[in-house]
């Protein structure tokens, strides 16, 4: 029983993007995604009447501000990615002299194959996913975010951030979760 333990705790310990925290994640990307996509359609059906059209300053703001940070994201894991690539490439061109170093390398393989399995490409998928932005009218000072790049934000938060910069902290943030896979970290457990 203790080993099963173990060895499913293995199998489903994951390294966070970027700050490299170990965690159990036991759901895929794609379960995650198809789980944000039902959400948003049943949020959209929810907030009908209180969704504020595109051409809404607020909603041009929010995609405007919501885009940038994409866009930083993605030139961020596209660095982060290039130097993981660099590393294994310095890693393969080593030469081992003995037997034990020779095995040392081939379990470094096969940990760096299992960090570039889908669901460890986390930051890369969610990322490249183009994300949504949907402003809703509400006395309510919020916004989220839903798996597969939903963001909401609710118009009472605009009473309290007094710029864009403070709303790209605030969508920053939000879209950090998507980032880490944060809803499928919950799921977990």
């Amino acid at each position: 029983l203790a080993g099963t333990l173990f060895c499913g705790y293995w199998y489903f310990l994951d390294e966070a993007p970027f700050t490299k925290r170990k965690r159990i994640l036991a759901t895929s990307v794609e379960w995650e995604k198809h789980l944000g996509d039902q959400e948003y359609q049943s949020l959209l059906k929810q907030y009908k009447r209180d969704i504020l059209p595109p051409n809404h300053r607020a909603s041009i703001t929010v995609n405007r501000v919501g885009s940038r940070i994409a866009a930083a994201a993605q030139t961020l894991i596209q660095k982060e990615q290039q130097q993981a690539a660099s590393l294994q490439n310095q890693n393969q061109n080593q030469k081992y002299n003995s037997t034990r170093n020779h095995i040392q390398q081939q379990q470094k393989k096969q940990q760096q194959q299992k960090k570039q399995t889908p669901d460890n490409v986390s930051a890369a998928a969610a990322a490249s996913t183009p994300y949504t932005y949907t402003v809703v009218r509400s006395n309510m000072a919020n916004a989220f975010v839903l798996p597969n790049n939903h963001v909401f934000v609710l118009t009472g938060l605009f009473q309290y951030v007094r710029d864009e910069d403070e709303l790209a902290a605030v969508l920053g943030h939000e879209m950090a979760h998507n980032l880490a896979r944060h809803a499928g970290e919950r799921a977990s457990g």
